[in-house]
Parts: structure tokens; sequence; C-alpha cells
């Protein structure tokens, strides 16, 4: 896996022949800024397979770069095959939550979790470019939302549970938060 994929992710729902895009909107997909090299040098945009991950991620989509204008910091992708079907899988959510992943520590983000496309469903795939497009972001955004939602979803539940077994404090409370107060 690399830390390109979102630009993959969103390349492979892509339903146009060519999508231009500003190295911002690249970035915005990307989660973190493009390297120097790629405002200062057209070679970082070449569509060379194996030794670039970042080149690895749109031709593994089925693009490649067409037009580079670096100094307007503009790109435009050309579509050169269809990207495989993705396999049956659970939905979204479920995917996320019950395959563990593989991470591995980003450089100063912190950690990053990877999960390959063929681990979610076609429906699961429409359901997050369909929320990608609700929201305005792309489809990293849209997964992140999810795994969002679930979690709050599931932190709901924990504290409903809680209360639920937890003691009943019999009468008002104000005396104990006094009494608390006053010991500081």
């Amino acid at each position: 896996m690399s830390k390109y994929d979102p630009l993959r992710f969103e390349l492979s729902q892509e339903r146009q022949r060519e999508r231009a895009m500003t190295f911002e909107e690249v970035e915005t997909i990307l989660g973190f800024p493009l390297p120097r090299s790629a405002r200062l040098h057209q070679p970082w945009w070449s569509n060379s397979r194996g030794t670039h991950s970042h080149a690895d991620a749109w031709l593994k989509a089925g693009w490649r770069t067409s037009r580079v204008d670096i100094g307007g910091e503009r790109v435009v992708f050309v579509r050169n095959a269809a990207p495989a079907e993705p396999s049956s899988a659970p939905d979204a959510a479920a995917a996320l939550a019950s395959k563990p992943a593989p991470s591995r520590a980003g450089k100063g983000t912190g950690d990053m979790i990877e999960v390959e496309q063929q681990d979610f469903s076609p429906r699961a795939w429409r359901f997050l470019a369909d929320r990608a497009d609700a929201t305005g972001g792309g489809l990293a955004a849209a997964i992140v939302q999810v795994v969002e939602d679930v979690a709050l979803d599931r932190r709901r539940r924990l504290i409903e549970e809680i209360a639920v077994r937890a003691p009943r404090v019999p009468g008002d409370s104000t005396p104990l938060i006094r009494e608390d107060r006053d010991a500081r």
C-alpha cells in the first residue's frame, strides 16, 4: 500500500475520461502536501511504473498524466483503461470495523490505516462515492467520516449502557457536588 492510494481511490471512482486538478486539489485528496519536487520538476508527474509510488497510484487506477502545467500548478489525468471491479465484501463500515488492516507509521503524520480496494463491495464503493459527492470531499475524507460516524455511534451505545448499569444516587446530588467543591 502507498500513501498515494487516496488519489488512486479518487480516480478509480471518476466516471469522466479526463480529470483536471490543481496541485492543491491533489493535496486535499491525499491529505498531505505534495513534495517540493512535484512543484518544480515535470518528471515527478511522469507515468513511470515501479520506482514511483505516486505514479503507481494513478496507473493502477487506470489513468495516466497527460498535461502538466508546473507554473500553473495543474495536472490533467486521462483514463487509460477501466480499473478492475472490486471483489465482494461486507458494507464499508463492516469492512473497516471487522477486517484488521495493516498499519504503518506515517512520516511525522501519525499512523495510517490502509485498506485494500478489493476489501469493499461495489455497493460499499457506491456508498462512499455518494458520501464524497454529498460532502464535497474526496473518497479518503468520506471513509474517515464513515469511521468517525461508526465510532460516535459506538460511544453513544457505551454511554447508554453505563448509564443503565451505574448505581443510582438517591436524592439530590447538590450536597455531594458542594462537598466535592469545598474539599478542593
